[in-house]
């Protein structure tokens, strides 16, 4: 019960959080709720073709066969999702060895795969600020904290550039929601801290 709660918080505060929908199905799926673990999935199928399987999954619910649907469900998504986590995984890899151009070409690949990767959009944003696009890079990080909100790093990335671009007010209620959620004594509080400064 507690897990479902912790899931539910989480989808209450981005209903399309990909990690947590997957988890939450797959619980209800260990407790044998395959028609509810469909609908928990449903979010992450819409709009989907056939050349993952989701032909024969539409087969399964018409039938009436939730098992067989909320399984192969999850096998799929999770293949989908890992396949996506692949190709930000190499790009985070090629950023961090200063390879800005193969690493927002891997990013787009994975977050074309899995758009629900917060670090794939942190790390496409971090690329587009190196190569000098920082409207572009400010909607990836707007995305990143879109995908969960208490990511530290892209808040304080997202106030840099917004307080970089004018946007004052914009980086002092994202640097404010940093600060509410933050531990006190953490290293992103002092740097939110300094970040506000420049704009009070």
């Amino acid at each position: 019960e507690k897990a479902f709660l912790v899931l539910d918080e989480a989808l209450s505060q981005n209903e399309l959080y990909r990690e947590a929908i997957l988890e939450k199905a797959r619980l209800q799926v260990d407790l044998e709720l395959y028609r509810e673990a469909c609908e928990t999935l449903n979010p992450l199928v819409s709009g989907q073709d056939d050349s993952a399987g989701y032909g024969n999954i539409q087969q399964f619910l018409k039938t009436g066969y939730f098992e067989e649907a909320a399984r192969e469900l999850l096998r799929v998504l999770r293949v989908e999702s890992d396949f996506g986590a692949v190709h930000i995984e190499l790009g985070k890899e090629f950023y961090n060895d200063s390879h800005f151009d193969r690493a927002l070409d891997e990013l787009s690949r994975g977050l074309y795969l899995c758009p629900h990767y917060a670090d794939g959009h942190y790390f496409k944003g971090l690329c587009l600020e190196k190569q000098g696009k920082p409207e572009e890079s400010l909607s990836c990080f707007l995305e990143a904290l879109e995908l969960n909100p208490v990511y530290e790093k892209a808040s304080l990335a997202a106030a840099r550039i917004s307080i970089n671009l004018g946007k004052d007010s914009d980086a002092r209620r994202i640097l404010k929601g940093l600060l509410a959620s933050a531990s006190p004594h953490g290293e992103s509080v002092q740097q939110a801290k300094v970040l506000l400064e420049k704009i009070s």
